[in-house]
């Protein structure tokens, strides 16, 4: 599970005042602040948290906290234990998949956690020369065909220029009798 949702599922599980009180303490909304922010306001709402309940044992009060900051403590710890456990198993999972050099397929979730219906199977470095030279091939072939074509047309152009130089020629040769002529 991301981080970011379980900062979000951790919140909505948490009681309407304590979920007030979390908001107040982001000096705004909880969810808006990044993870690493968000992680260092809970530790510190747990510092805080942890010395008001020193003290209070310390100073023999009597006074007991309020129940949604004891719920909230307890979440608190919860989530932080479950967050060390996920640590432990995304470091195993990687070392799973390095070990492995591990490719996900189409049971497992994409970059977007959704399952992309397809396959995904890097190609080796072989498979992608061989496409390469391929497509080199290919490209070569259509460039010679290009260049056959292109000579065509230059010998027809040049065929064309020497038929208008001719006609040009003859053009004159006529004009100079007329001229003779008239």
């Amino acid at each position: 599970m991301a981080r970011w949702l379980l900062m979000q599922t951790f919140y909505h599980g948490l009681t309407r005042k304590a979920r007030e009180f979390l908001d107040a303490s982001a000096k705004g909304s909880f969810l808006e602040l990044t993870i690493g922010k968000a992680d260092t306001l809970l530790d510190k709402i747990a510092e805080n948290q942890s010395w008001f309940q020193e003290k209070t044992q310390h100073c023999h009060q009597t006074e007991e906290t309020p129940e949604e900051v004891n719920a909230l403590s307890t979440k608190m710890e919860n989530f932080l234990h479950w967050i060390a456990q996920r640590a432990k198993y995304k470091e195993d999972q990687r070392a799973i998949e390095k070990a492995y050099k591990y490719q996900p397929t189409s049971s497992q979730p994409n970059s977007k956690g959704m399952n992309s219906g397809n396959a995904f199977k890097q190609p080796t470095f072989k498979e992608i020369i061989a496409q390469q030279t391929k497509t080199n091939d290919e490209v070569k072939q259509r460039l010679d065909t290009n260049e056959s074509s292109l000579k065509d047309i230059h010998n027809k152009m040049d065929f064309l220029l020497t038929a208008f130089d001719e006609q040009n020629t003859l053009n004159k040769r006529v004009e100079l009798k007329l001229a003779k002529h008239s």
